[in-house]
């Protein structure tokens, strides 16, 4: 084949959709032309019938019934039925109401009507009485021969309107007709109104005006569609580079991600959207592995992370379920793993929401750490919110599992810690882990386990409570022990963090102020104040283990005070 003969497919397409379009708004402007009557008067019955029927509710057909002669003109209901079908008319220059200009109730003449146009009686005209024309009850409303629609109704039993334009002495008319049905299903009176010609015709040039610019509109934006319509062939092309873009920097959820590529149709690019969903999906699977973050910039490759390893101060996160074993016992491998998975999905779901980065999991037990591989502001304070919302969705979980049959309650334990770890990957050559190590990291997961000894769920120590600065005051927190925990040799100073200050009770409040008392003074300084400050408080406060500790230890030797029962009291190794 020749050089000429070859065409280009952008400008060729371009071309057949521009005589297409000019094609069909041509012959589709001929037709609406030509069928605009038949709209307008489609539009017109449309309109009738719902104003009829609007009028028709509020009409008692046995009450018209009644109105036979002049003389009833003073009773109320055809006072009200007059002013009602006067306020119609008078409305007409509301949209709704455009071009109505009487609307009225006659039946039909009883005997034998002296014309062929004197067949029909009003019952309530709707024309104030003091203006001209008015017509008073069973006056004989004139027609025409050009009336249609009112023969109509009295066979039809239904709204009809007329087939064409009535023509009479007050003007040219399109008058629809509704039967006013008693309650026995009978009826001898119909509800008219009449629309003149001129608004009918003025709403058809309206629609042909309507018609005149979206053709004009339609041929000026042919120009413009043919160049949309050649750049259509590269969006799909376009796409695909924002999907590439996307996946480096592992935006697996994005928009680019989610929205289908055009142009299916064409292999090639088929084929490379198969390939990209190929990619989503594996880097989607490596991303529930290793922390998001640390995959993306593998990802993008930027080399701004240390692989061998760096020092940073970051905040730790410690969970564990009390007695799991026990628990897991009365429970198939299937419900322990279904159960866990949906326990998990909480601290999955909260360390994203937080910015942390879940390290793993150890069998019923998680380790979250705030800070790394990206630094988070105010990480203590991103640990701190994501503990309590695990430890109210957990107990939420629980709630909801009891509802379900199962009779198991994961009671959950959370240590905190803030301070100097190493992070990084640590491994072999062929398989690394990308964790945090330090002495730091084994004293969280002791204090999570003091847990048990204190009675608490949420313990932190000294240092993570000091670097949440100012925003301590926004929480409930109490000191509960100043231990050696087991591996260390320096004592450790722990406080139970008991939930947001602003939704604790005054009761609650006034427990945090007296252990904060008696830990601010010196041991047996006041040993008979301290013991009376712990009897302040309510019986449920006073059995928690660490105050039952702190009671025994404020107790002076030999003394008089009735000693409660202190429990067990911390492990100190």
């Amino acid at each position: 084949m020749g050089p000429w003969r070859r065409l280009h497919i952008s400008p060729t397409l371009a071309s057949l959709l521009t005589g297409l379009v000019i094609v069909s708004t041509l012959i589709t402007g001929a037709a609406v032309l030509r069928g605009s009557r038949i709209l307008t008067k489609e539009r017109q019955e449309e309109r009738l019938r719902d104003i009829a029927e609007l009028v028709a509710a509020e009409l008692d057909p046995d009450e018209l019934a009644r109105i036979q002669n002049p003389d009833q003109m003073d009773e109320s209901y055809f006072r009200l039925i007059n002013k009602r079908l006067v306020a119609i008319t008078e409305s007409s220059n509301r949209p709704r109401l455009k071009g109505i200009k009487y609307v009225y109730i006659v039946r039909k003449v009883k005997g034998k009507p002296m014309d062929r146009y004197s067949s029909y009686a009003v019952v309530v005209d709707g024309t104030a009485p003091t203006e001209e024309g008015f017509l008073a009850p069973g006056q004989i409303m004139p027609t025409s021969d050009s009336t249609d629609a009112l023969h109509r109704v009295w066979e039809a039993k239904q709204f009809v309107i007329d087939r064409h334009f009535v023509k009479d002495q007050w003007g040219t008319w399109l008058s629809g007709y509704l039967p006013l049905e008693k309650r026995d299903g009978s009826f001898e009176a119909v509800l008219g109104i009449d629309i003149d010609a001129e608004s009918i015709n003025e709403e058809r040039l309206h629609i042909l005006m309507h018609l005149m610019r979206g053709f004009g509109v339609g041929l000026v934006l042919i120009l413009p569609g043919v160049v949309l319509f050649g750049r259509r062939l590269a969006r799909p092309l376009q796409q695909i580079e924002h999907r590439h873009q996307a996946l480096s920097s592992l935006d697996l959820e994005g928009p680019e991600m989610n929205s289908p590529i055009e142009a299916q149709w064409i292999q090639e690019i088929h084929a490379i959207n198969r390939s990209l969903q190929k990619m989503q999906g594996a880097l989607g699977a490596f991303s529930r592995y290793v922390p998001v973050d640390l995959v993306r910039r593998l990802v993008i490759g930027d080399g701004s992370m240390c692989l061998d390893g760096e020092t940073r101060e970051l905040a730790i996160m410690f969970s564990d379920i009390v007695g799991f074993t026990s628990l897991s016992e009365n429970l198939t491998p299937k419900e322990t793993l279904s159960l866990l998975n949906e326990y998990f999905e909480i601290f999955d779901r909260t360390s994203k929401e937080t910015n942390g980065t879940l390290d793993k999991y150890i069998g019923d037990a998680a380790m979250v750490f705030w800070g790394a591989p990206e630094p988070v502001p105010n990480p203590a304070l991103q640990c701190l919110e994501a503990a309590l919302r695990c430890d109210r969705e957990i107990q939420m979980l629980n709630k909801t599992w009891h509802l379900k049959g199962f009779k198991v309650t994961f009671e959950t334990c959370f240590g905190l810690d803030f301070g100097e770890v190493v992070v990084g990957n640590i491994g072999s050559n062929d398989r690394v882990n990308y964790t945090i190590v330090g002495a730091r990291v084994n004293l969280c997961s002791r204090l999570e386990h003091q847990n048990r000894v204190y009675g608490t769920r949420v313990l932190a120590t000294r240092s993570f409570i000091d670097s949440l600065g100012p925003h301590k005051n926004n929480y409930t927190i109490v000191k509960v022990d100043v231990c050696r925990l087991r591996g260390f040799h320096q004592s450790v100073e722990v406080f139970e963090i008991r939930g947001h200050y602003t939704q604790s009770s005054p009761e609650e409040r006034h427990f945090a102020d007296v252990v904060e008392k008696i830990w601010s003074r010196p041991r047996g300084l006041d040993a008979t104040k301290d013991i009376e400050l712990l009897d302040s408080l309510p019986n449920r406060y006073q059995q928690i283990p660490y105050i039952r500790q702190l009671r025994n230890c404020r107790t002076p030797p030999h003394s008089s005070v009735n000693i409660r029962d202190s429990g067990k009291a911390s492990e100190r190794d």
